[in-house]
């Protein structure tokens, strides 16, 4: 017996393991990431040029921003005015953080210094916004699940239903 396309449930996303790793393990990630962040900008900061100063000194900035919002606990202790940051960015939405994120991505290469690791810094701030933007994603929905929110029913012809309307719900 043949089933319709509605009855038969894709296998499930071969992505499906990585999109609960990010969600699981989003903060050990971060913080990491951040970590490599900041040691990068410290590395960048040692130059004799100054705009590769400046770019290290803001990149080690936005490590820190990334840490104080993803690790609390490990900034807190040292940095306790960044508390009120942290609480703040804390209860947003993920697509907020990837734009925070991509914003603190794109700082240090307005100083117009481009090194080795400056772009390992830099790579590390896009690896935290890459996190939330495979958790604004998720997992894909299957074919059956899509077709019932879309009001198809099965048996019925396509046709017969509800013309489209831009404003119809």
């Amino acid at each position: 017996m043949i089933s319709s396309p509605v009855d038969s449930r894709p296998p499930a996303s071969p992505y499906a393991r990585y999109y609960a790793m990010a969600e699981q393990y989003k903060s050990y990630l971060c913080t990491g990431l951040g970590a490599v962040q900041l040691i990068s900008g410290l590395v960048t900061a040692i130059s004799i040029f100054p705009s590769c100063i400046i770019a290290g000194i803001i990149q080690i900035v936005c490590a820190i921003v990334v840490l104080a919002i993803e690790s609390p606990t490990l900034i807190s202790p040292f940095l306790p005015q960044l508390q009120p940051i942290a609480a703040l960015v804390e209860n947003r939405p993920p697509w907020q953080k990837v734009a925070l994120y991509c914003g603190l991505f794109l700082l240090p290469f307005a100083m117009g210094c481009i090194g080795l690791f400056l772009l390992l810094g830099q790579i590390c701030a896009l690896g935290v916004a890459a996190v939330y933007a495979l958790i604004i994603l998720g997992q894909k929905q299957n074919l059956g699940d899509g077709m019932q929110q879309g009001g198809y029913q099965q048996g019925e012809d396509q046709f017969q239903q509800q013309p489209y309307s831009p404003t119809s719900p």
